[in-house]
């Protein structure tokens, strides 16, 4: 259990703002199993990735689409690459506000948030020029990582119970 806390902090620990540019996280994969299966039994139309969370979003009004209207404006890559870490992180919050457990939706809500955070100050490493928003993006990243730890490890415990 140990260890995969450790490599879990070293694989958002570690990655470049450049090599970020290229691999895309997917949130569901940063969760405790104890999380996805309460998300599941939560919400059993909750989809597997991204991908299909796009897919199966729920319809609004003609119109009132603000995703599809921020899409079709994010023409450049910073804009993008933004809207997508929003877009991942989305569904598997709504899914553990789901949970029954207070405790568990809490930490299994924050681990997603905390990764959109990490994702997004990743983003502004790789797009920004101000050098104080830059290092407000480096403590983020750092601060967010170890938080997600800790709050994996409570996972576990809480789960074990």
């Amino acid at each position: 259990m140990r260890l995969r806390l450790v490599i879990l902090t070293a694989a958002f620990a570690l990655p470049a703002a450049d090599a970020f540019a290229q691999e895309k996280v997917d949130t569901l994969s940063i969760l405790p199993q104890a999380c996805r299966a309460a998300m599941m039994s939560a919400d059993h139309t909750m989809v597997s990735s991204s991908a299909d969370a796009k897919a199966n979003a729920p319809k609004t009004m003609p119109g009132m689409d603000a995703t599809k209207q921020v899409q079709e404006t994010a023409s450049d890559s910073a804009q993008q690459e933004a809207l997508d870490a929003v877009n991942r992180m989305h569904e598997p919050m709504m899914a553990a506000a789901k949970i029954a457990d207070p405790d568990l939706a809490f930490n299994c809500g924050m681990l997603v948030h905390h990764q959109g955070a990490i994702d997004m100050a990743r983003l502004e490493l790789k797009y920004g020029k101000d050098d104080q928003s830059k290092k407000m993006a480096e403590m983020i990243i750092e601060a967010q990582t170890k938080e997600i730890t800790e709050m994996s490890a409570r996972i576990e415990t809480m789960t074990k119970q």
